[in-house]
């Protein structure tokens, strides 16, 4: 029977990461891992890692939740999961500044 987990990585008081998966033993059968931002006490979504369309995918978004760019990305599910995770931990502060207008 699949599990499914949703969780927050608290990154500062105006960044997070939202994760949300199913996997079947050992196998992700769906997944997405979002960056957010905090603007006026509303969770904004910046980045998003997910498999919808059956594809891994990495989606950009604009203040509007538009997606402005989308890149499509080899490798498992698992493996699309990790890495997006551990990229999105890693460059998070690109990610905001993009997105607020500053880079």
């Amino acid at each position: 029977m699949p599990k499914e987990s949703d969780y927050i990585i608290t990154i500062n008081d105006e960044v997070r990461l939202r994760l949300r998966y199913r996997v079947s033993g050992n196998e992700v059968e769906a997944f997405t891992v979002q960056l957010e931002l905090v603007i006026d006490d509303e969770w904004l979504p910046v980045v998003r890692y997910d498999c919808a369309h059956g594809v891994p995918h990495r989606d950009l978004l604009d203040l509007t939740g538009n997606i402005i760019a989308k890149e499509w990305l080899l490798g498992s599910l698992n493996d699309v999961l990790t890495s997006g995770t551990r990229e999105l931990r890693v460059n998070w502060r690109y990610y905001v500044s993009r997105f607020s207008g500053r880079a």
